[in-house]
């Protein structure tokens, strides 16, 4: 039975156990390499879903023994206490992590991924109680201070079982989404690096190596209509920002995927009086400025501008976004270097502009382009869906963690959501 009683807040110091991470010694070769997963807060920050699965270095049962890093149970909530203050991860295994995160294990009055939701709800609070002058940081003190509120198990169980089908529906798109990449990625490269479907033709040497004869050597911009960097209206202008409804993106915002909406939107007369361009459907953006951004990408496909760390490029009809996309994402390796060389880590429009190809007949770009634009339809799908999941969270995280929501049937009362 689902409880009406109200729902005291709770302490999380008094609902978990608390331990902050630990370091092996770095020097010490015998503590790395091992078989233990061992996470940092850039692991956590950088992690696309709830569960960690991949740390980007293991330790040594002999690292773990010698240093003050724990190994913590499956379940535990990790969040970082450092740099990048409040992110959330659950281990699916066993596992350590650094001193820049605290690990949370429950206690026998709450469930794990009640818990995890019940901390996402109250993240704002917990970074209002961070302490530190350079950086932002979470003490073992903010645990005592950050209160949540704490249902029965029955009702912990319902809750988690609905946040859960939520999360579970975007990390599946998430993921999906990843997926299509690699595959648009591989063909990409079996057609214009490799050229397996042109083996059998005759082929001849040129500036990027051996190529299928007919084929040339040229420039993105020759791939393009136009090309144009983006701007930024005034800020203390707010007739350029208030209520604005055109997307306007910047370098963080793009993540060699699909652009939907941005963060922050400009108005008509915003547009006007800056140099922002309104650029069309399919236009491919790159970041030009700012390491670490230089070079990452983004499909537009709603019309849209940028700032001017961004520089825009509009693909002739018979080309196509996707062919570009892809050119640009097999260079970034190229543009980074270049980008590193220069004193601020940028990148100019020139450089894009310049950047060689190889250009196939355009009978070629065509097929490409008609054989992958299903992947990034799905994928815009995708993505579309998960806004609106993201939203329908939003929506009831806050009333269903404090128990202003109570839910008899989490079955049918998502089945009343998505109908």
């Amino acid at each position: 039975m689902i409880s009406d009683k109200v729902w005291k807040k709770i302490p999380v110091s008094q609902i978990a156990e608390i331990v902050l991470g630990g370091t092996p010694k770095t020097k010490v070769k015998e503590y790395w390499g091992g078989d233990i997963p061992w996470a940092s807060a850039k692991d956590i920050s950088n992690n696309i879903d709830r569960y960690i699965h991949k740390t980007e270095k293991l330790i040594t049962k002999k690292g773990l023994d010698n240093s003050n890093t724990r190994l913590l149970p499956k379940g535990t909530i990790v969040i970082t206490a450092r740099g990048t203050v409040g992110k959330l991860a659950i281990l699916p295994r066993d596992m350590c992590f650094n001193q820049s995160c605290y690990g949370l294990i429950s206690k026998e009055e709450i469930i794990p991924l009640f818990l995890y939701y019940a901390l996402e709800e109250s993240l704002n609070q917990l970074l209002s109680l961070t302490y530190g002058t350079v950086f932002d940081t979470i003490t073992i003190k903010s645990f005592d201070d950050l209160e949540i509120y704490l249902p029965d198990k029955t009702n912990q169980e319902a809750i988690s079982s609905i946040l859960d089908f939520i999360d579970s529906l975007i990390e599946l798109n998430l993921h999906m989404n990843r997926t299509l990449d690699k595959i648009a990625q591989a063909i990409y490269k079996s057609w214009f690096i490799d050229f397996e479907p042109f083996q059998e033709g005759e082929f001849i040497e040129s500036k990027l190596g051996m190529m299928p004869k007919g084929w040339k050597v040229g420039k993105i911009e020759d791939l393009c209509d136009d090309i144009k960097n983006g701007g930024t209206p005034l800020r203390k202008e707010k007739l350029y920002w208030k209520n604005g409804k055109i997307n306007w993106f910047k370098t963080g915002e793009l993540e060699d995927s699909i652009l939907l909406d941005s963060e922050e939107k400009i108005t008509e007369i915003g547009l006007k009086n800056s140099s922002c361009h309104l650029l069309p459907i399919n236009t491919i953006v790159i970041a030009i400025y700012a390491a670490p951004t230089v070079g990452r990408l983004g499909i537009l496909k709603k019309p849209a501008t940028t700032n001017q760390a961004c520089t825009a490029l509009i693909p002739k009809s018979n080309v196509g976004y996707i062919y570009i996309f892809h050119s640009l994402l097999a260079n970034r390796s190229v543009l980074n270097a270049i980008a590193s060389g220069s004193a601020q880590q940028n990148i100019s429009q020139g450089i894009i502009r310049n950047l060689k190809v190889p250009i196939p007949p355009i009978e070629v770009t065509i097929k490409f382009q008609k054989v992958l634009e299903c992947f990034y339809d799905y994928i815009t799908k995708n993505i579309e869906e998960s806004k609106i999941l993201f939203k329908i969270k939003d929506l009831i995280l806050p009333q269903l963690i404090s128990g202003r929501l109570r839910i008899t049937n989490p079955v049918e009362f998502l089945e009343e959501i998505f109908n």
